[in-house]
């Protein structure tokens, strides 16, 4: 089966206001260009530098019923295309969740993800503000795969990637909001890669531009790039190909050679 995946790499803006402006522009854009899918940077609706203040990331908090969420449900709806974006989920009274929505095409919610590996690297404590989820992403069905997920640094966790591979997805979805600095960017390709690679899986990894390192991008099983975004705002449009995913599995049948009795 192919499809078309949009990814819209928007810049750093805590306005939630005019993120969903851009949101409303590039799902119509999206969809116009025969994307069945649109998928949102991590943190999208009030994305912050990293020297923000934790009062300014609480009060951009919205509930999972919210006015914002609302509109974002009706730009999928809308346009008849799925979507996933990030925000800020109140999770008590001086934290957040870092939470990713997944919306189907009628605009209804069909996943609610906690980000549960915060990035606590790198001299930054995202734990200091966001509260860690429970559990990981249980992989769903659509119309035209079967969607994986996860989130920014979580990239850095091969046993995630793993999971959702094991659980069916044919394509990682990774939301990201990617710290800019030395080898950074160089780091991230890498990771992309391999998650792709390793789980012989597609891996669509959304980015932000400027502030953050962009360069969004797909990867194929062998984990090849097939398309990458610049450092500016850019709607990367890509056709997934899901019998390359069996093609790759017998040639690299990686999967189905693990021993998981020696893992432990």
């Amino acid at each position: 089966m192919r499809y078309k995946i949009a990814l819209a790499q928007t810049l750093t803006n805590p306005e939630c206001g005019q993120n969903l402006k851009t949101a409303e522009r590039l799902t119509a854009e999206a969809a116009a260009k025969g994307a069945e899918l649109i998928v949102f940077p991590e943190v999208f609706l009030a994305s912050f530098p990293e020297n923000a203040m934790l009062d300014e990331k609480l009060k951009a908090a919205h509930e999972t019923d919210s006015p914002a969420v609302d509109r974002m449900r009706k730009a999928a709806a809308d346009n008849g295309i799925w979507m996933i974006f990030g925000m800020y989920e109140p999770a008590s009274e001086r934290k957040n969740f870092n939470t990713t929505i997944v919306a189907d095409d009628k605009g209804l919610i069909r996943s609610v993800y906690h980000k549960t590996h915060l990035y606590d690297a790198f001299n930054y404590l995202e734990s200091d503000f966001n509260a860690a989820g429970d559990k990981l992403f249980e992989p769903i069905d659509t119309p035209f795969c079967k969607l994986g997920l996860m989130v920014c640094y979580e990239l850095r966790f091969p046993e995630i990637a793993r999971h959702q591979a094991l659980n069916g997805a044919d394509i990682i979805i990774v939301p990201a909001a990617w710290s800019d600095g030395e080898g950074k960017l160089t780091q991230l390709e890498l990771l992309t890669r391999s998650r792709a690679l390793e789980n012989t899986v597609f891996v669509a990894m959304c980015d932000m531009g400027r502030e953050r390192v962009g360069n969004s991008m797909v990867v194929d099983p062998l984990g090849n790039v097939i398309v990458r975004a610049g450092r500016e705002e850019e709607l990367l449009i890509a056709e997934i190909d899901t019998k390359l995913i069996e093609k790759t599995r017998r040639t690299v049948p990686s999967l189905a050679n693990r021993r998981p009795e020696l893992y432990i």
